[in-house]
Protein backbone atom coordinates (compact mmCIF):
# COMPACT_ATOMS: atom_id res chain seq x y z
CA UNK A 1 0.00 0.00 0.00
CA UNK A 2 1.40 3.39 -0.96
CA UNK A 3 1.06 6.40 1.35
CA UNK A 4 2.08 9.25 -0.92
CA UNK A 5 3.14 12.68 0.23
CA UNK A 6 5.03 12.72 3.52
CA UNK A 7 4.06 15.59 5.82
CA UNK A 8 7.07 17.92 5.85
CA UNK A 9 8.09 19.32 9.24
CA UNK A 10 4.85 18.15 10.85
CA UNK A 11 5.01 18.28 14.68
CA UNK A 12 4.26 14.90 16.19
CA UNK A 13 3.11 14.20 19.71
CA UNK A 14 1.30 10.89 19.97
CA UNK A 15 -1.89 10.88 22.02
CA UNK A 16 -2.78 7.98 24.33
CA UNK A 17 -5.57 7.01 21.93
CA UNK A 18 -3.12 6.76 19.04
CA UNK A 19 -0.70 4.72 21.13
CA UNK A 20 -3.46 2.25 21.96
CA UNK A 21 -4.45 1.98 18.31
CA UNK A 22 -0.86 1.43 17.25
CA UNK A 23 -0.33 -1.33 19.78
CA UNK A 24 -3.60 -3.17 19.21
CA UNK A 25 -4.84 -2.60 15.68
CA UNK A 26 -2.51 -0.19 13.96
CA UNK A 27 0.58 -0.13 11.82
CA UNK A 28 2.70 3.03 11.78
CA UNK A 29 3.88 4.26 8.38
CA UNK A 30 5.69 7.60 8.60
CA UNK A 31 3.11 10.17 9.63
CA UNK A 32 0.24 7.80 8.92
CA UNK A 33 -1.49 5.10 10.93
CA UNK A 34 -3.06 2.18 9.04
CA UNK A 35 -5.96 0.55 10.88
CA UNK A 36 -7.46 -2.73 9.87
CA UNK A 37 -10.31 -4.94 10.97
CA UNK A 38 -12.59 -7.38 9.16
CA UNK A 39 -15.71 -5.63 10.42
CA UNK A 40 -15.94 -2.39 8.45
CA UNK A 41 -18.62 -0.84 10.68
CA UNK A 42 -16.64 -1.56 13.85
CA UNK A 43 -13.53 -0.02 12.34
CA UNK A 44 -15.35 3.16 11.34
CA UNK A 45 -16.70 3.51 14.88
CA UNK A 46 -13.26 2.85 16.38
CA UNK A 47 -11.54 5.36 14.13
CA UNK A 48 -14.10 8.09 14.74
CA UNK A 49 -14.14 7.56 18.49
CA UNK A 50 -10.39 7.41 18.98
CA UNK A 51 -9.25 10.00 16.49
CA UNK A 52 -11.89 12.73 16.75
CA UNK A 53 -10.22 16.15 16.81
CA UNK A 54 -6.73 14.62 16.80
CA UNK A 55 -6.55 13.31 13.25
CA UNK A 56 -8.61 13.13 10.10
CA UNK A 57 -9.58 10.39 7.69
CA UNK A 58 -7.20 10.85 4.81
CA UNK A 59 -7.79 8.04 2.32
CA UNK A 60 -10.89 6.04 1.51
CA UNK A 61 -11.29 2.36 2.23
CA UNK A 62 -8.97 0.04 0.39
CA UNK A 63 -8.91 -3.72 0.33
CA UNK A 64 -5.88 -5.54 1.68
CA UNK A 65 -6.27 -9.32 1.59
CA UNK A 66 -9.59 -10.02 3.36
CA UNK A 67 -9.40 -7.09 5.76
CA UNK A 68 -10.84 -3.63 5.46
CA UNK A 69 -8.29 -0.85 5.82
CA UNK A 70 -8.47 2.85 6.58
CA UNK A 71 -5.51 5.20 6.63
CA UNK A 72 -5.55 8.00 9.16
CA UNK A 73 -3.29 10.98 8.62
CA UNK A 74 -1.79 12.12 11.90
CA UNK A 75 -2.13 15.85 11.65
CA UNK A 76 -1.62 17.43 15.03
CA UNK A 77 -0.88 21.05 14.24
CA UNK A 78 0.62 22.81 17.25
CA UNK A 79 -0.82 26.26 17.71
CA UNK A 80 2.51 27.62 18.93
CA UNK A 81 4.07 27.65 15.48
CA UNK A 82 5.97 30.84 14.81
CA UNK A 83 4.35 33.14 12.28
CA UNK A 84 7.39 34.38 10.36
CA UNK A 85 5.30 37.14 8.77
CA UNK A 86 5.43 38.92 12.13
CA UNK A 87 8.42 40.81 13.54
CA UNK A 88 11.26 38.72 14.96
CA UNK A 89 10.45 40.06 18.45
CA UNK A 90 7.02 38.43 18.14
CA UNK A 91 8.55 35.08 17.15
CA UNK A 92 10.12 34.70 20.58
CA UNK A 93 6.92 35.80 22.33
CA UNK A 94 4.92 33.18 20.42
CA UNK A 95 7.44 30.46 21.26
CA UNK A 96 7.76 31.36 24.95
CA UNK A 97 3.99 31.62 25.39
CA UNK A 98 3.46 28.11 24.06
CA UNK A 99 6.41 26.78 26.06
CA UNK A 100 4.93 28.10 29.30
CA UNK A 101 1.46 26.80 28.49
CA UNK A 102 2.89 23.32 28.03
CA UNK A 103 4.93 23.65 31.26
CA UNK A 104 8.07 22.79 29.29
CA UNK A 105 11.37 22.98 31.15
CA UNK A 106 13.62 23.66 28.15
CA UNK A 107 13.55 24.98 24.59
CA UNK A 108 16.09 23.59 22.10
CA UNK A 109 17.01 25.61 19.00
CA UNK A 110 19.04 23.24 16.84
CA UNK A 111 20.56 24.22 13.48
CA UNK A 112 20.54 21.66 10.68
CA UNK A 113 21.98 21.97 7.17
CA UNK A 114 19.12 24.11 5.86
CA UNK A 115 16.82 24.83 8.81
CA UNK A 116 16.48 25.47 12.54
CA UNK A 117 14.66 22.75 14.46
CA UNK A 118 12.69 23.91 17.51
CA UNK A 119 11.97 21.38 20.25
CA UNK A 120 10.66 21.62 23.82
CA UNK A 121 11.16 19.24 26.73
CA UNK A 122 7.93 18.28 28.49
CA UNK A 123 7.99 15.67 31.27
CA UNK A 124 11.44 14.55 30.13
CA UNK A 125 10.39 14.05 26.49
CA UNK A 126 11.68 16.21 23.63
CA UNK A 127 8.85 17.24 21.30
CA UNK A 128 9.51 18.79 17.90
CA UNK A 129 7.44 21.92 17.27
CA UNK A 130 8.65 23.45 14.05
CA UNK A 131 11.44 23.92 11.52
CA UNK A 132 12.35 27.49 10.55
CA UNK A 133 14.32 28.32 7.45
CA UNK A 134 18.05 28.79 8.04
CA UNK A 135 17.76 32.58 7.59
CA UNK A 136 14.82 32.89 9.97
CA UNK A 137 16.60 30.67 12.45
CA UNK A 138 19.65 32.93 12.46
CA UNK A 139 17.42 35.95 13.07
CA UNK A 140 15.75 34.28 16.06
CA UNK A 141 19.06 33.18 17.59
CA UNK A 142 20.58 36.65 17.09
CA UNK A 143 17.57 38.24 18.80
CA UNK A 144 17.84 35.91 21.81
CA UNK A 145 21.58 36.56 22.16
CA UNK A 146 20.98 40.31 22.23
CA UNK A 147 18.31 39.90 24.94
CA UNK A 148 20.64 37.68 26.99
CA UNK A 149 23.49 40.21 26.67
CA UNK A 150 25.71 37.74 24.80
CA UNK A 151 28.32 38.53 22.15
CA UNK A 152 26.36 38.24 18.89
CA UNK A 153 29.53 38.07 16.79
CA UNK A 154 30.90 35.09 18.75
CA UNK A 155 29.59 31.78 17.39
CA UNK A 156 32.39 29.36 18.25
CA UNK A 157 32.86 29.90 21.98
CA UNK A 158 30.14 28.71 24.37
CA UNK A 159 28.31 31.46 26.22
CA UNK A 160 25.81 31.64 29.08
CA UNK A 161 23.31 34.39 29.74
CA UNK A 162 19.86 35.23 31.00
CA UNK A 163 16.89 37.24 29.79
CA UNK A 164 13.33 38.12 30.79
CA UNK A 165 10.31 38.26 28.52
CA UNK A 166 6.81 39.47 29.40
CA UNK A 167 3.95 37.32 28.07
CA UNK A 168 0.34 36.45 28.88
CA UNK A 169 0.10 32.70 29.30
CA UNK A 170 -3.70 32.61 29.45
CA UNK A 171 -6.65 34.99 29.38
CA UNK A 172 -7.00 34.96 33.16
CA UNK A 173 -3.40 35.99 33.82
CA UNK A 174 -2.00 39.52 33.45
CA UNK A 175 1.18 40.29 31.52
CA UNK A 176 3.96 38.61 33.52
CA UNK A 177 7.76 38.61 33.18
CA UNK A 178 9.43 35.19 33.00
CA UNK A 179 13.15 34.48 33.32
CA UNK A 180 15.09 32.15 31.03
CA UNK A 181 18.69 30.95 31.16
CA UNK A 182 20.50 30.73 27.80
CA UNK A 183 23.33 28.37 26.91
CA UNK A 184 25.03 28.43 23.50
CA UNK A 185 27.16 25.73 21.90
CA UNK A 186 28.87 25.57 18.52
CA UNK A 187 27.80 22.49 16.53
CA UNK A 188 28.65 21.35 13.01
CA UNK A 189 25.70 23.14 11.38
CA UNK A 190 25.90 26.38 13.35
CA UNK A 191 25.11 27.58 16.85
CA UNK A 192 22.76 25.63 19.12
CA UNK A 193 20.84 27.36 21.90
CA UNK A 194 19.05 25.88 24.90
CA UNK A 195 16.68 28.04 26.93
CA UNK A 196 15.86 26.89 30.48
CA UNK A 197 12.73 28.24 32.14
CA UNK A 198 13.76 29.48 35.58
CA UNK A 199 10.29 29.91 37.04
CA UNK A 200 9.16 32.23 39.81
CA UNK A 201 8.67 31.86 43.55
CA UNK A 202 4.90 32.07 43.03
CA UNK A 203 5.12 28.92 40.89
CA UNK A 204 6.79 26.85 43.62
CA UNK A 205 4.24 24.38 44.97
CA UNK A 206 3.74 23.99 48.68
CA UNK A 207 5.11 20.65 49.85
CA UNK A 208 1.59 19.42 50.58
CA UNK A 209 0.58 20.13 46.96
CA UNK A 210 3.70 18.76 45.29
CA UNK A 211 2.09 15.42 44.44
CA UNK A 212 3.48 13.17 47.17
CA UNK A 213 1.30 10.42 48.58
CA UNK A 214 0.18 10.89 52.19
CA UNK A 215 2.81 8.45 53.47
CA UNK A 216 5.53 10.03 51.34
CA UNK A 217 4.55 13.47 52.64
CA UNK A 218 4.67 12.28 56.25
CA UNK A 219 8.12 10.71 55.80
CA UNK A 220 9.47 13.80 54.01
CA UNK A 221 8.06 16.20 56.62
CA UNK A 222 9.67 14.14 59.38
CA UNK A 223 13.07 14.32 57.66
CA UNK A 224 12.76 18.11 57.33
CA UNK A 225 12.27 18.42 61.09
CA UNK A 226 15.63 16.77 61.78
CA UNK A 227 18.47 18.95 63.02
CA UNK A 228 20.96 17.21 60.76
CA UNK A 229 21.21 14.76 57.89
CA UNK A 230 21.40 14.65 54.11
CA UNK A 231 18.26 14.79 51.96
CA UNK A 232 18.94 13.94 48.31
CA UNK A 233 16.60 14.78 45.43
CA UNK A 234 17.51 12.62 42.44
CA UNK A 235 16.48 12.07 38.84
CA UNK A 236 17.61 12.76 35.27
CA UNK A 237 17.70 16.15 33.58
CA UNK A 238 14.26 17.72 33.32
CA UNK A 239 12.69 15.59 36.06
CA UNK A 240 11.72 18.49 38.33
CA UNK A 241 14.48 18.20 40.96
CA UNK A 242 14.95 21.96 41.27
CA UNK A 243 11.23 22.57 41.83
CA UNK A 244 11.19 19.94 44.58
CA UNK A 245 14.25 21.45 46.27
CA UNK A 246 12.58 24.86 46.33
CA UNK A 247 9.39 23.33 47.76
CA UNK A 248 11.48 21.80 50.57
CA UNK A 249 13.21 25.14 51.17
CA UNK A 250 9.90 26.98 51.33
CA UNK A 251 8.66 24.56 54.01
CA UNK A 252 11.84 25.19 56.03
CA UNK A 253 11.67 28.95 55.42
CA UNK A 254 8.55 29.14 57.58
CA UNK A 255 10.72 28.56 60.65
CA UNK A 256 13.35 30.76 62.32
CA UNK A 257 16.34 29.19 60.60
CA UNK A 258 19.50 30.42 58.91
CA UNK A 259 19.12 28.87 55.45
CA UNK A 260 21.98 29.19 52.96
CA UNK A 261 22.19 27.85 49.41
CA UNK A 262 24.91 27.46 46.80
CA UNK A 263 23.49 27.29 43.27
CA UNK A 264 24.66 27.32 39.66
CA UNK A 265 22.85 29.49 38.79
CA UNK A 266 20.26 30.85 41.24
CA UNK A 267 17.06 29.86 39.47
CA UNK A 268 14.44 31.33 41.81
CA UNK A 269 15.06 34.21 44.21
CA UNK A 270 13.70 33.40 47.68
CA UNK A 271 13.34 36.21 50.26
CA UNK A 272 14.61 35.14 53.67
CA UNK A 273 17.14 32.67 52.24
CA UNK A 274 20.83 33.47 51.74
CA UNK A 275 21.51 32.38 48.15
CA UNK A 276 25.05 32.32 46.75
CA UNK A 277 25.79 31.73 43.05
CA UNK A 278 28.74 29.69 41.81
CA UNK A 279 31.33 31.90 40.06
CA UNK A 280 33.89 29.68 38.39
CA UNK A 281 35.77 32.68 36.95
CA UNK A 282 36.53 33.84 40.50
CA UNK A 283 37.38 30.29 41.66
CA UNK A 284 34.16 30.16 43.66
CA UNK A 285 32.93 26.62 43.07
CA UNK A 286 30.42 24.53 45.06
CA UNK A 287 32.96 23.18 47.55
CA UNK A 288 34.65 26.55 48.18
CA UNK A 289 31.35 28.33 48.80
CA UNK A 290 30.12 25.48 51.02
CA UNK A 291 33.18 25.80 53.25
CA UNK A 292 32.55 29.55 53.51
CA UNK A 293 28.87 29.04 54.37
CA UNK A 294 29.79 26.58 57.13
CA UNK A 295 31.45 29.52 58.91
CA UNK A 296 28.19 31.51 58.64
CA UNK A 297 26.40 29.57 61.42
CA UNK A 298 23.88 27.87 59.08
CA UNK A 299 21.03 25.64 60.19
CA UNK A 300 20.18 24.46 56.67
CA UNK A 301 22.39 24.20 53.58
CA UNK A 302 21.16 23.55 50.06
CA UNK A 303 23.59 22.40 47.37
CA UNK A 304 22.17 22.87 43.87
CA UNK A 305 24.00 19.78 42.64
CA UNK A 306 26.69 17.43 43.94
CA UNK A 307 29.00 17.15 40.94
CA UNK A 308 32.42 16.22 42.31
CA UNK A 309 34.23 14.47 45.13
CA UNK A 310 35.11 17.63 47.06
CA UNK A 311 31.54 18.93 47.08
CA UNK A 312 30.27 15.50 48.16
CA UNK A 313 32.82 15.30 50.97
CA UNK A 314 32.02 18.76 52.38
CA UNK A 315 28.26 18.22 52.08
CA UNK A 316 28.34 14.90 53.95
CA UNK A 317 30.61 16.31 56.65
CA UNK A 318 28.15 19.16 57.15
CA UNK A 319 25.25 16.69 57.37
CA UNK A 320 27.06 14.88 60.20
CA UNK A 321 27.96 17.98 62.20
CA UNK A 322 24.63 19.56 63.10
CA UNK A 323 23.39 20.80 59.72
CA UNK A 324 20.46 19.75 57.59
CA UNK A 325 21.74 19.49 54.01
CA UNK A 326 19.57 19.35 50.89
CA UNK A 327 21.14 18.49 47.55
CA UNK A 328 20.36 17.16 44.09
CA UNK A 329 22.12 14.29 42.35
CA UNK A 330 21.85 13.09 38.74
CA UNK A 331 21.04 9.45 39.45
CA UNK A 332 18.13 7.14 38.70
CA UNK A 333 17.14 6.21 42.25
CA UNK A 334 18.10 5.38 45.83
CA UNK A 335 20.61 2.59 45.20
CA UNK A 336 22.19 4.45 42.29
CA UNK A 337 22.58 7.50 44.56
CA UNK A 338 24.40 5.46 47.19
CA UNK A 339 26.67 3.99 44.52
CA UNK A 340 27.31 7.43 43.02
CA UNK A 341 28.49 8.80 46.37
CA UNK A 342 30.75 5.78 46.74
CA UNK A 343 32.16 6.44 43.26
CA UNK A 344 32.95 9.99 44.40
CA UNK A 345 35.17 8.53 47.13
CA UNK A 346 32.86 8.70 50.16
CA UNK A 347 33.19 5.64 52.47
CA UNK A 348 30.12 3.43 52.80
CA UNK A 349 29.87 3.95 56.58
CA UNK A 350 29.98 7.73 56.20
CA UNK A 351 27.22 7.71 53.56
CA UNK A 352 25.01 5.46 55.69
CA UNK A 353 25.53 7.73 58.69
CA UNK A 354 24.79 11.00 56.88
CA UNK A 355 21.86 10.03 54.64
CA UNK A 356 18.34 10.57 55.97
CA UNK A 357 16.11 10.62 52.87
CA UNK A 358 16.31 10.06 49.11
CA UNK A 359 13.55 11.51 46.93
CA UNK A 360 13.68 10.07 43.40
CA UNK A 361 11.38 11.57 40.82
CA UNK A 362 10.29 11.77 37.19
CA UNK A 363 7.83 13.93 35.28
CA UNK A 364 4.90 12.43 33.40
CA UNK A 365 2.70 14.14 30.84
CA UNK A 366 -0.68 15.08 32.29
CA UNK A 367 -3.84 14.04 30.44
CA UNK A 368 -5.78 16.95 29.02
CA UNK A 369 -8.72 17.69 31.32
CA UNK A 370 -10.99 18.40 28.36
CA UNK A 371 -10.47 15.33 26.18
CA UNK A 372 -8.79 12.88 28.61
CA UNK A 373 -6.18 11.72 26.12
CA UNK A 374 -8.13 11.62 22.85
CA UNK A 375 -6.74 14.89 21.49
CA UNK A 376 -8.64 18.14 20.99
CA UNK A 377 -8.22 21.70 19.71
CA UNK A 378 -7.14 22.77 23.19
CA UNK A 379 -4.22 20.35 23.66
CA UNK A 380 -3.58 18.93 20.14
CA UNK A 381 -2.05 15.78 21.63
CA UNK A 382 -4.19 14.40 24.44
CA UNK A 383 -1.84 15.89 27.03
CA UNK A 384 -1.66 19.29 28.73
CA UNK A 385 1.19 20.03 31.13
CA UNK A 386 2.99 17.58 33.38
CA UNK A 387 2.94 16.12 36.87
CA UNK A 388 5.61 14.61 39.11
CA UNK A 389 5.93 10.99 40.15
CA UNK A 390 7.90 10.15 43.31
CA UNK A 391 9.75 7.41 45.13
CA UNK A 392 10.64 8.42 48.70
CA UNK A 393 13.19 6.26 50.51
CA UNK A 394 13.85 6.96 54.21
CA UNK A 395 17.45 6.02 54.98
CA UNK A 396 18.47 4.66 58.36
CA UNK A 397 21.62 3.09 59.72
CA UNK A 398 20.40 -0.44 58.90
CA UNK A 399 18.87 0.35 55.48
CA UNK A 400 21.82 -0.93 53.48
CA UNK A 401 21.82 -4.15 55.50
CA UNK A 402 18.10 -4.65 54.76
CA UNK A 403 18.66 -4.13 51.05
CA UNK A 404 21.13 -7.00 51.01
CA UNK A 405 18.33 -9.41 51.90
CA UNK A 406 15.29 -7.84 50.21
CA UNK A 407 14.42 -5.67 47.24
CA UNK A 408 14.00 -1.91 47.46
CA UNK A 409 10.36 -2.32 46.42
CA UNK A 410 9.79 -4.82 49.23
CA UNK A 411 11.36 -2.53 51.81
CA UNK A 412 9.33 0.48 50.64
CA UNK A 413 6.04 -1.41 50.39
CA UNK A 414 6.48 -2.65 53.96
CA UNK A 415 6.31 1.02 54.98
CA UNK A 416 3.31 1.78 52.69
CA UNK A 417 5.63 3.67 50.33
CA UNK A 418 5.32 3.14 46.55
CA UNK A 419 8.12 2.76 44.03
CA UNK A 420 8.27 5.12 41.05
CA UNK A 421 6.44 2.62 38.86
CA UNK A 422 3.78 1.99 41.50
CA UNK A 423 3.18 5.70 42.01
CA UNK A 424 2.89 6.16 38.24
CA UNK A 425 0.26 3.42 38.09
CA UNK A 426 -1.66 5.14 40.89
CA UNK A 427 -1.71 8.30 38.78
CA UNK A 428 -3.04 6.30 35.81
CA UNK A 429 -5.88 4.88 37.94
CA UNK A 430 -6.67 8.42 39.13
CA UNK A 431 -7.07 9.50 35.49
CA UNK A 432 -4.17 11.96 35.63
CA UNK A 433 -1.84 10.35 33.09
CA UNK A 434 -1.82 7.51 30.56
CA UNK A 435 -0.65 3.92 30.75
CA UNK A 436 1.90 4.75 28.03
CA UNK A 437 3.49 7.37 30.29
CA UNK A 438 3.54 5.01 33.27
CA UNK A 439 5.16 2.28 31.17
CA UNK A 440 8.26 4.47 30.86
CA UNK A 441 8.91 3.93 34.59
CA UNK A 442 8.47 0.17 34.68
CA UNK A 443 12.18 -0.37 35.37
CA UNK A 444 13.03 3.08 36.73
CA UNK A 445 13.56 2.20 40.39
CA UNK A 446 17.18 1.58 41.14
Amino acid sequence: MNCAGQLADMPRSESPAEATLRSTMGLAVGNFCILYQNDEIALVALAKTAMTKSAQLHLAWQTLSTARVVIIELCHQHQCLIDTRAAVTDWLTQLITYTLRQQASDVHLEPTINSLRIRIRVAGELITLQHLSADNGKQLIAHIKVLADLDSSEQRRSQDGRFSVAVTVDDKQPLTAYDFRVSTCAVMSGEKLVLRSLGMLEQVSALSRLGLTQTQLMVTSRALKSAQGLILVTGPTGSGKTSTLYSLLQRLNQRALNICTVEDPIEIRCPGINQVPVRQQQQLDFATILRTLLRQDPDVLMVGEIRDSETARVALQAAQTGHLVLASLHTSGALASFQRLQALGIPEAEIASALSLIVSQRLLRRLCKRCKGVGCTHCHSGYQGQLPCFEVTPWQADTLLKLRTQSLAGMLNAQQLPTLAQHANQLVKAGKTSAQQAARLEHASA
